[in-house]
């Protein structure tokens, strides 16, 4: 989100800004994230339209729609990106089909072709009729933000790695670099540290969740090559370089995985290699390496892209952009564009 705000701040204009990252860059789900670049799959969206409703959930479809559109306008040309498309493995249902229409008219009325539908696909050597999102892509996570951040330096950005920011507050920080406490001035500051906003911002509702990830060494799997989605995208999996990876599992091992600690646990880890043996299907599995990244989930759920799009004010300099749900990808280009847009 960092990134992506000063991306979009320095692109057009000329404007001092600094980057504040307490680790070295990208450290974190910036990178560890699956590389999926994708407006959402249809049992996701259902979940969703029970907890925010017909409108709000729209307008989420929307805003993640026009993330994956900026970095294809912004990136396409210098990241590798396959687009395979998504899958949504859950069964097909009348609410689904339902719903699926409506995004698709929505698409369509914006002059778009249709997103959504039915299509025969392979998984673990067996044949499924799933709902199929056409516009999703995988991406390499670590040459996108790459990229940007080469983007941004050329466009006068600064940094600071390494540096933990202890106190925000009015126009003036507190940094700790390597031991160092040091005051910052500043004109407008933005926290967006997602998960971790309530280490500034305590009465913050972002929660965390932990994310955790596998990599199986090369296997040739009789499945079909696209990102996958299971149990209403809590489970998901992609292809990449012959290899199946698998992330997930969250929602089974309930507050155990409302942390920040960076690290994977063997119960998650048992689970997901027991969901990419299910994709290999008859071909035996290794696992060759694993990791976990945490996202920033609004009261432990789903994002409201409209809550977001107007960040928290903290005091007249200070505005904190957080709980991106796990779908900052999409979601930090989209509100980055807008938000600067606005900042005169």
């Amino acid at each position: 989100m960092g990134h992506w705000l000063a991306y979009f701040l320095t692109r057009s204009r000329r404007m001092s800004v600094l980057v504040v990252e307490r680790d070295n860059l990208g450290y974190g789900a910036s990178t560890r994230n699956a590389g999926f670049l994708s407006s959402g799959n249809v049992s996701e969206w259902l979940l969703e339209l029970t907890e925010q409703g017909d409108e709000a959930t729209l307008h989420n479809f929307a805003a993640r729609r026009r993330g994956v559109q900026i970095v294809l306008n912004e990136f396409a040309g210098s990241i590798g990106l396959d687009r395979c498309g998504s899958a949504d493995f859950d069964p097909i249902t009348k609410e689904k089909s339902q719903l699926a229409a409506r995004f698709n008219q929505f698409v369509t009325s914006q002059g778009g072709r249709v997103p959504y539908e039915i299509r025969s696909v392979q998984l673990g050597g067996r044949s499924q009729d799933v709902w199929f999102n056409r516009d999703d892509y995988a991406i390499h996570p670590v040459q996108l933000l790459n990229e940007i951040h080469q983007r941004v330096r050329e466009q006068g950005v600064k940094f600071a790695y390494r540096t933990e920011v202890i106190t925000l507050n009015d126009g003036l920080a507190v940094v700790d670099s390597t031991g160092v406490k040091q005051e910052v001035r500043y004109g407008h500051g933005y926290l967006c540290t997602n998960a971790f906003a309530p280490e500034l911002h305590p009465t913050s509702t972002v929660e965390p969740g932990r994310g955790q990830i596998l990599v199986t060494k090369p296997c040739r799997v009789p499945s079909t090559s696209v990102l996958g989605f299971m149990q209403e995208g809590h489970d998901y999996f992609r292809f990449v370089d012959g290899r199946i990876l698998v992330g997930g599992g969250r929602h089974r091992f309930g507050n155990s995985e409302a942390t920040t600690e960076l690290a994977t646990t063997s119960p998650v880890q048992q689970y997901l290699e027991s969901l990419a043996q299910k994709i290999a299907g008859p071909i035996e599995i290794e696992v060759e390496r694993s990791w976990a990244g945490v996202m920033g989930l609004p009261n432990g759920s789903h994002s409201s892209a409209r809550s977001l799009e107007t960040p928290i004010a903290l005091d007249g300099h200070t505005e904190i952009i957080a709980g991106l749900g796990g779908w900052g990808v999409t979601l930090a280009p989209y509100l980055a564009e807008l938000i600067a847009s606005r900042t005169g």
